[in-house]
């Protein structure tokens, strides 16, 4: 693959200069402080252009700037328009640093599936694969902060810098000299960094900024253009500025083939000066979620929350909500709205606890067996809520199954072993019948945790933690974010707790609206018969009888299991 990429015009005609970019390079440009601007001008329009060029769906921008500056506007403004979605601003070198070392994790997972595919390159991959894998560009900006602040980050680099292209994986280096005269390093480190420098810079794709924007590295045949022809590029006020709109132009083309959408997005806070939102769907790929907090981090008034949006949003038809609460009465209120299927609030009562459990094992196959037979009658395989409601014109609600205090639920022998199989099917899959999870506790840290929920849970939301480990077990065994935030912050996290993916959210201050909310709700959507859940408990025994199918061979399952 190639690509020719403009990066200004030539002197002495009316042409565009232009470099070539196979895929095959990092990009370096090597300016100073009355060059800055225009080095990180061309550089990002050089990332722009070959994001514009792979699709925007396919390309992912990570900028990281050792100072806050007016520069990279755009990628900025990108990602302000795309809510993140094609890439992120990681503002301090601690967060870039535990961002690159995730990747170094990636890279190594690239080079795993091209080896099982039997391909050298993501190109080869993505022709073969239907999971293609993203192309990502880390423009960095103040190379000397990250390098020098982590004594294995020019480690990291290096093979980012070695491996990367072929696992679509590439540096893009603003190098200020200015800047890093001025940190004044001891002359061993700058000694290093330098060296460092030196040998990743002469492989690179790069632009001498000092004179007269001089690409080096670059296909021979524009090398003699420029340097024996003496036609040289300058940078002038005509560069494109639109690439942006370009990129969301792609975007909007996708979305509206494939209008990928959330079942659930509701407001939750603020992260600086925009909203942040609870959303679980196809447009964030989060499916279930885990929710944790230290007591007084305003956990329980933020669920609540949720739980009054979703009911104030949407209608019973369209969401369902499970309440399973093994530790006090907090839901006991909700339980005579339209959307709570149940309130289950009684922790020391195993046996209802494990009906309960046999409910949702039935509705599983429940579900299953719509699908089949309205895939039967329509001659289509039928995977997803969405195509059965499209082919048999039924409503049929996602049911959210909300677990609080799972740690105690999962402590309790005689329920647990019941429930986690069960559990472990919904996160597995769960999402195909329109079951999802919401696992809500204090802290993860202690908790013997179903094999299948952390997997499959890409949102984290970690209120205040107590100590760094609650942290970790919340999101991911790097990231301690929760550990620094207040009470009434959250850490929200879609990409399964990796640090990269924070958003730091304040709360919404919900406490003192809860009632009268709860109230219009009642009033609004009363429930006015039982549920398909009191039925199933109040006549249990036939209903187990009939609809019971084997979910587990497992010799430590419950009989009704096996």
């Amino acid at each position: 693959m190639k690509l020719e990429l403009t990066i200004g015009k030539y002197n002495s005609i009316d042409k565009n200069a232009k470099v070539s970019f196979e895929f095959d390079k990092s990009i370096i440009g090597i300016c100073d402080k009355d060059t800055f601007d225009v080095s990180a001008k061309v550089l990002e329009n050089l990332v722009l252009q070959i994001v514009s060029s792979l699709g925007a769906n396919e390309a992912k921008i990570y900028l990281f700037e050792n100072m806050v500056s007016h520069s990279f506007a755009q990628i900025k403004n990108l990602f302000a328009m795309t809510e993140n979605s094609v890439g992120k601003l990681l503002p301090t070198a601690s967060e870039m640093n535990k961002f690159l070392e995730n990747e170094s994790v990636e890279l190594t997972r690239r080079y795993s599936l091209l080896a099982s595919a039997g391909v050298r390159s993501i190109e080869e991959y993505n022709q073969k694969s239907k999971v293609k894998l993203s192309y990502r560009f880390y423009l960095i900006s103040g190379l000397v902060s990250l390098a020098m602040q982590n004594t294995q980050m020019m480690f990291i680099l290096r093979g980012l810098f070695q491996t990367g292209a072929n696992a679509g994986m590439f540096l893009i280096i603003n190098h200020d000299l200015t800047t890093t005269r001025k940190l004044d390093l001891s002359e061993q480190n700058m000694g290093k960094f330098y060296e460092f420098l030196t040998d990743i810079g002469k492989e690179m794709m790069g632009f001498n900024f000092l004179a007269d924007v001089i690409p080096f590295n670059n296909h021979p045949s524009y090398q003699k253009f420029i340097l024996e022809y003496g036609y040289k590029p300058v940078f002038d006020d005509s560069f494109p500025s639109s690439l942006t709109s370009t990129i969301m132009e792609q975007i909007q083309e996708v979305q509206a083939i494939n209008p990928l959408q959330d079942f659930i997005k509701v407001k939750i806070g603020t992260a600086g000066a925009k909203e942040a939102y609870f959303a679980m769907g196809d447009a964030t790929f989060t499916l279930h979620a885990m929710i944790s907090g230290a007591t007084r981090s305003g956990k329980t008034s933020f669920v609540q929350n949720i739980l009054l949006h979703i009911c104030e949003k949407y209608s019973p038809e369209d969401i369902s909500v499970l309440i399973l609460d093994f530790g006090s009465v907090t839901f006991h209120p909700y339980s005579d709205i339209a959307h709570i299927a149940y309130v289950f609030d009684e922790p020391t009562n195993n046996t209802k606890a494990v009906n309960v459990f046999e409910y949702i094992h039935y509705e599983i196959n429940r579900r299953k067996e719509l699908y089949t037979v309205a895939g039967k009658k329509h001659k289509e395989t039928i995977e997803s809520l969405a195509e059965y409601k499209h082919y048999e014109h039924k409503t049929l609600p996602r049911l959210l199954i909300l677990i609080d205090e799972f740690g105690t639920l999962m402590a309790n022998r005689d329920v647990s072993r019941v429930a986690t199989p069960i559990i472990n099917i919904i996160a597995r899959e769960g999402a195909k019948y329109g079951m999802h999870l919401c696992l809500i506790n204090q802290s993860f840290a202690s908790i013997e945790m179903p094999v299948d929920v952390k997997v499959n849970t890409a949102m984290r939301i970690a209120l205040r933690a107590n100590t760094p480990r609650d942290s970790y077990a919340t999101l991911d065994n790097s990231n301690e974010a929760a550990y620094h935030i207040q009470n009434f912050q959250a850490v929200l996290n879609n990409d399964a707790g990796r640090s990269h993916a924070n958003l730091i959210v304040s709360l919404d201050d919900a406490k003192d609206t809860i009632k009268e909310r709860r109230r219009e709700i009642k009033e609004r959507f009363p429930k006015e018969t039982l549920s398909d859940v009191d039925h199933f408990l109040q006549n249990k025994a036939n209903s187990v009888e009939k609809h019971s199918v084997p979910i587990s061979s497992d010799t430590k399952s419950p009989d009704w299991m096996r």
